[in-house]
């Protein structure tokens, strides 16, 4: 997809879809695409395309192939054991993507919650790393001085991450510096989805003292603690996730939609009630509430 696709656009053609519960028409997709409503059909089309190839979150309409639709319309809702997870870590020079680079990624890929292959590299971050993050980290400026660029990680992390759904306690903030740097080289970013341990935890396991991901891990008894370098974080990570899913589980929760709702944050799930309101009047008046036998319950007015 080209880089000059704003980000926010591709958002609100996703959430549009939301809204609608139903595929838009592709000249229709294109145009909300470029921002124009007389562009061309054939290069809606090209855009749609692009926007197809390069973002997960989106594939085309199986019914007519004409239109654009949300790929988790279409996509089975597996069971937890028959999903493939990659659980992902970062360490960075600081807190903002942009201003600040990754300097070390970790990756712990998860088959039937056991652990198949790991992915773990520095990163050259092109730029000092400030001090206090060296103390947290441990990384030096030498460290990384000899270590691969972001992009050429990239493709080799992609590939890791091929097909599986993506894992991180506090996951906005490493999904967010992956997705900063792929729309960068790119143009385009990683789908919705990543599930993150942290809201997962409070979730599942209320009580605990706080919930930093050293913190869960002790209490979860991880091999490995959390000591802010990547692979070590992702392989706790790992073990955390794989520990709630079990405890979710032995309460019946054993789909990846059923999860996936546990750590939507409301706003969303609101966005996604949206559909059902499409038949409604959109101006004032009454209404009533009925039965199955069709018996009035409550007449009110709105």
């Amino acid at each position: 997809m080209q880089r000059q696709f704003s980000l926010k656009i591709v958002d609100r053609v996703y959430e549009t879809l939301l809204v609608r519960g139903e595929s838009l028409d592709a000249i229709e997709a294109g145009r909300l695409l470029l921002c124009s409503p007389f562009a061309p059909e054939d290069l809606c089309r090209q855009v749609v395309h692009a926007l197809v190839l390069h973002d997960r979150r989106f594939c085309w309409d199986q019914e007519t192939g004409q239109a654009l639709a949300l790929r988790q319309w279409v996509v089975p809702d597996p069971h937890l054991a028959d999903v493939a997870f990659v659980a992902l870590d970062l360490e960075t020079t600081g807190a903002r993507p942009g201003p600040c680079k990754i300097t070390e990624i970790g990756a712990v890929r998860l088959e039937g919650f056991k652990e198949v292959r790991q992915f773990t590299t520095l990163v050259n971050p092109m730029r000092p790393i400030p001090p206090f993050i060296t103390r947290i980290t441990g990384i030096t400026q030498k460290m990384v001085a000899d270590a691969p660029r972001i992009e050429e990680v990239l493709p080799e992390l992609l590939a890791f991450l091929e097909g599986a759904v993506l894992v991180a306690h506090n996951a906005p903030f490493d999904v967010g510096f992956l997705n900063y740097e792929l729309s960068r080289l790119v143009g385009w970013r990683l789908g919705e989805g990543a599930i993150d341990t942290l809201p997962l935890a409070r979730a599942v396991a209320p009580g605990l003292p706080n919930y930093r991901l050293g913190t869960i891990a002790e209490a979860f008894g991880a091999p490995v603690a959390a000591c802010h370098r990547a692979l070590a974080d992702a392989q706790a990570v790992s073990h955390v996730f794989v520990t709630l899913a079990e405890r979710l589980q032995e309460q019946g929760i054993s789909r990846l939609s059923e999860v996936r709702a546990l750590v939507t944050p409301a706003a969303r799930l609101t966005l996604e009630k949206l559909p059902l309101t499409r038949g409604l009047p959109r101006r004032p008046g009454t209404y009533r509430f009925v039965d199955r036998d069709g018996t009035v319950l409550y007449v009110g007015k709105a």
